[in-house]
């Protein structure tokens, strides 16, 4: 199975509590241009499996970085994540 491309948009303070603010879905070829792609908010085609996942995997990153992730891609079905920052 292919790769989805997910974003999670994740808020955090100087004492490193985060948030989820939303995820969304790009519905375009891997690591286009965001601009020329169709997102849709909230994703629509996750498993709750890889939404906990990605949302536990966000959270820790903006927690260790001063820095966010700007996109995450996923094998559904699996653990393999791929981000950019």
């Amino acid at each position: 199975m292919g790769w989805k491309e997910i974003e999670y948009e994740v808020m955090r303070d100087a004492q490193t509590r985060a948030i989820t603010v939303c995820n969304m879905e790009n519905l375009r070829p891997r690591w286009g241009c965001t601009g020329d792609s169709i997102v849709v908010a909230a994703a629509q085609t996750l498993s709750d499996r890889d939404h906990q996942m990605l949302r536990s995997s966000a959270i820790r990153i903006i927690a260790r970085s001063a820095s966010k992730a700007d996109a995450t891609a996923v094998r559904p079905g699996s653990e393999e994540l791929d981000f950019t920052s």
